[in-house]
């Protein structure tokens, strides 16, 4: 994510903005910056020539003064790059303003190599190109870009291939954990309560029921696991509510019809009992998408294809 304060320094420093970050080309080093959850990240594109060369230049930055006047929170060395991330408070950006006006000109006495690919090391001589892979940005030759994007495309065939399991069994794995959460859910129900939490608990016994009766591992997953906690949300719902069917027959002594004849004939004649059903299932749908929305995105990065886009 790009922020104001990123556009705008982006700008005035002759850096583009796209793909989620502000990248380019600053005192003839490759960065890019971007904004996170109370953090800014600053990736710089170098290799050292050699360790003596790298070990002085840590021990510069290691220093407690200039940690703490940056707020350099960590510093990670990855793919013939330096990771950089910032806490994010206010002047942060001024700070890390400062930050590359101090460290870039600099490097060049440490060894670090300006202009070079993050894939081989090599430079570039202006002539790399800008990618995301998974969230991560990158500059890299186009010849290395294409030569990682295949052995990434072909690792995931094979991925692909080795897959067991099936999609079936998975569904009914899933299926009986997400109508045990669903039971859950009605007995909450009648105890008058609605909580986020139930609507994690059945998405926690649907994903552990495609898992126990060894689902496959695929694309298919999310799909299934998104169906059956809106089935048994619904089920979960209508159950609660012929619970306490129930609780009122038995409270008001009632006899000659059952809870579920009960429940009909108090949707088909009560505007306000089918207000009140449809209050409940919502509230429940949007509780049960809360507490499994994490379960959802951690389902989705494990069975999605790696994400590769060129920048412009």
């Amino acid at each position: 994510m790009v922020g104001p304060a990123l556009k705008k320094y982006a700008k005035s420093h002759g850096l583009t903005v796209s793909g989620g970050y502000a990248h380019g080309t600053l005192y003839g080093y490759r960065i890019a910056l971007d904004d996170g959850a109370n953090l800014k990240r600053m990736f710089l594109f170098t290799r050292f020539s050699d360790e003596a060369q790298q070990a002085a230049f840590d021990a510069m930055l290691n220093d407690g003064d200039v940690v703490t006047r940056y707020r350099i929170q960590s510093r990670e060395y990855r793919d013939n790059q330096i990771i950089f991330v910032f806490t994010d408070k206010i002047g942060t950006m001024r700070l890390i303003e400062e930050f590359a006006d101090w460290l870039l000109p600099q490097l060049e006495r440490f060894g670090a190599a300006q202009d070079v690919c993050s894939h081989c090391g090599g430079p570039t001589a202006g002539g790399g190109t800008w990618v995301v892979i998974d969230g991560l940005p990158y500059y890299m030759h186009e010849s290395c870009l294409n030569s990682k994007t295949q052995v990434i495309r072909s690792s995931e065939e094979r991925e692909k291939e080795e897959l067991t399991g099936s999609y079936l069994t998975g569904f009914i794995g899933a299926l009986l954990g997400g109508l045990l959460g669903s039971l859950i859910w009605a007995g909450v129900m009648y105890l008058g309560i609605i909580a986020g939490l139930i609507g994690f608990v059945i998405g926690f016994f649907a994903e552990k029921g495609y898992r126990i009766l060894k689902g496959k591992e695929g694309k298919g997953k999310l799909f299934i696991l998104i169906g059956v906690i809106v089935l048994c949300v619904v089920v979960g719902t209508f159950l609660g509510e012929y619970f306490l069917s129930m609780k009122v027959i038995h409270e008001q002594h009632l006899t000659g019809f059952s809870a579920w004849d009960f429940l009909l004939f108090a949707i088909k004649t009560s505007a306000d009992v089918r207000a009140e059903i449809v209050k409940n299932l919502a509230l429940g749908l949007l509780f049960a998408g809360l507490g499994v929305a994490g379960l959802l995105i951690r389902t989705k990065r494990e069975t999605s294809d790696t994400s590769i886009k060129v920048l412009k």
